[in-house]
């Protein structure tokens, strides 16, 4: 069985022009320890065809987790038990140089456009100001 996973590649906090830097070289110009920098960080199975519960279990049990040779892991999930709850992990995220978090409704289906189902949550500053965006 072949399934489609969405992955967000990086090289760790900070190092986003680098991991720019390693995605972009041309083959023969790449330095191969630079590789093991990337990490394939995997949030979903889309052709799974499950519920959003199913598709991370799946997950889960099909892609090795503490495995040192291997470059990819599942996302971690968490979930939100209120607007104080999010508000706080939010905040800790950003405090840890995170850009924001995302949040799926329970029991969604993916959808392959924009979807009510997942919404990105980001702390931006406009005019001195700390606000929530949520798209």
């Amino acid at each position: 069985m072949l399934i489609f996973l969405h992955v967000f590649i990086r090289c760790g906090r900070g190092l986003f022009q680098k991991c720019i830097s390693i995605i972009k070289k041309q083959a023969n110009k790449v330095v191969p320890d630079d590789y093991k920098l990337l990490t394939y960080l995997i949030f979903d199975a889309p052709s799974h065809g499950g519920k959003y519960e199913d598709r991370v279990k799946w997950l889960q049990a099909n892609i090795p987790q503490d495995d040192d040779k291997c470059f990819a892991t599942v996302v971690g999930i968490k979930k939100c038990e209120g607007a104080e709850q999010l508000k706080k992990y939010l905040a800790d995220v950003n405090k840890a140089g995170g850009e924001g978090i995302m949040l799926r409704q329970p029991g969604s289906l993916y959808e392959h456009k924009r979807s009510k189902t997942l919404l990105k949550v980001k702390t931006f500053f406009d005019e001195g100001k700390q606000n929530k965006r949520f798209n």
